[in-house]
């Protein structure tokens, strides 16, 4: 078997030189404005989902305080007969017996509370 001469290396030329290093470069740029701008893993996709895992976060602590609050609110009307006389009194125009309701608003009114209910 015969072995097969390599070619020396020779020394690239500058303008050779000048393409591979423009390449290179383009190469690199390329690749950073995709880490940058790549959607669904660049690097402003991630701070968009930060800001909203922040809000988010926000929204989560809003609703536990909220939901809390009903929870008591719940715990009152169980156990609280004078909340439940406010409640029933105020919300559903309830009276107690031998009470006379006396209503001094004007019909739309009455009309615009009973469609918010």
């Amino acid at each position: 078997m015969e072995k097969k001469k390599r070619k020396p290396k020779t020394a690239l030329s500058p303008n050779q030189e000048n393409w591979y290093v423009k390449l290179l470069l383009t190469l690199i740029i390329i690749a950073f404005l995709w880490l940058m701008f790549a959607p669904h893993t660049g690097f402003l996709a991630l701070l968009r989902q930060r800001a909203e895992l922040k809000s988010l976060e926000q929204e989560t602590q809003g609703l536990v305080k909220e939901n809390e609050e009903l929870r008591q609110e719940v715990d009152r009307v169980k156990n609280d007969d004078s909340y439940l006389e406010e409640i029933s009194r105020r919300d559903y125009d309830m009276v107690k017996e031998n009470e006379i309701l006396f209503e001094f608003s004007s019909k739309k009114e009455k009309k615009d509370k009973q469609e918010e209910k």
